[in-house]
């Protein structure tokens, strides 16, 4: 079986380009506590563990490092597009990082709960306004030409 949170983990390490030795010093944890996470004998990121590692490195929040327990279909661009289009209805648009991200923590949940999310909202009628003016620029234009 696969280590995924393992395999998350020591990306997240790696991102940071340091040893996970370096790391579990970092955030004040024995160096087997984040070895055995990155073996698999650990199958979970704690509270406790996502609260030390946000403490030092505050770009990682404690739902996105509880998030990694979980399994997730939108590591691939292609599912975050076609999750685009259900949520909206509208043709693929490009999502940036940061959408995906918070649209990969929005399908944790109930998609009627996601839809409830103010910034999951947000960015659907962004998303919407975007095509709106798209269609009407193109209409514009070719009224014109006519």
């Amino acid at each position: 079986m696969e280590n995924k949170v393992g395999i998350k983990l020591q990306k997240i390490i790696d991102e940071l380009e340091i040893t996970p030795e370096h790391f579990s010093l970092n955030i004040g944890v024995g160096k087997s506590s984040i070895y055995k996470v990155l073996r698999g004998d650990t199958k979970k990121i704690t509270k406790t563990l996502a609260e030390k590692i946000n403490a030092f490195y505050p770009q990682f929040s404690i739902s996105k490092l509880l998030s990694l327990n979980h399994k997730t279909q939108l590591d691939t661009l292609s599912v975050v597009k076609n999750a685009d289009n259900k949520f909206s209805g509208l043709k693929e648009t490009p999502l940036s990082e940061e959408h995906k991200g918070i649209i990969s923590n929005a399908f944790l949940v109930s998609r009627t709960q996601a839809m409830e999310i103010p910034v999951v909202q947000d960015i659907i009628e962004n998303e919407r306004l975007k095509t709106k003016i798209e269609i009407l620029t193109e209409f514009t234009s070719k009224k014109d030409k006519n």
